[in-house]
């Protein structure tokens, strides 16, 4: 499957590292669920 495609009843999964202070700050423990905003940039020459 493509990425945003998934099974029935399944949510799709985004795998991002971070670090232990990041991770400390905001409280995330594993298998919680989050949301993710992600900012893209292209760069033009």
């Amino acid at each position: 499957m493509g990425a945003g495609l998934t099974r029935r009843n399944q949510l799709p999964t985004l795998l991002a590292r971070i670090t232990r202070q990041s991770r400390d700050r905001l409280g995330l423990t594993l298998g919680q669920r989050v949301y993710a905003q992600v900012k893209a940039v292209a760069l033009m020459e």
